[in-house]
Parts: C-alpha cells; structure tokens; sequence
C-alpha cells in the first residue's frame, strides 16, 4: 500500500512536471532575462520554440520562446 502510494504520488510529480508551466509567468514568479529566450512573443503568445496567435491554444509546452510580458526590465547602469 505504501509503495503504490508513492508510485502515485511520483506520478502526479511527473505529471505535474511535463503539464506546468504555463505560458504565463504568475506575479510571485522571477522574470526571465532576455538572453534565455530564443524568440520574445510581443504580438502572439510563446508557444514552445516560437509564436502563435493569442487567439490559438498551445499545445506543445514550454520551450524557449518568452512573452514579452515575461522579460525582466533592464535596469540602466548608474
């Protein structure tokens, strides 16, 4: 019993893991510097490895693309 219960729970890790993020970064989230983004989504939403319209559903996950919305503010050099 106790083995199938961490099996579930591992599961649900797992799963939570392949599902989440989503391709909004919530408020209590850090931002993500621009370099890591291969594409930044001003106009679509990111999606992946690039960017679709925000009238489109996602379906491949996170990958390096970034919405624009998502990008830390560069601060200037004082």
């Amino acid at each position: 019993m106790l083995h199938a219960l961490a099996s579930l729970a591992f599961g649900v890790a797992l799963w939570i893991g392949i599902a989440g993020p989503s391709t909004h970064i919530e408020a209590d989230e850090a931002c993500v510097p621009r370099e890591q983004c291969c594409r930044v989504c001003d106009k679509g939403q990111a999606c992946g490895n690039t960017c679709i319209s925000r009238a489109k559903q996602c379906h491949v996950g996170r990958g390096c693309a970034c919405n624009a919305s998502e990008i830390c503010e560069e601060r200037p050099l004082e």
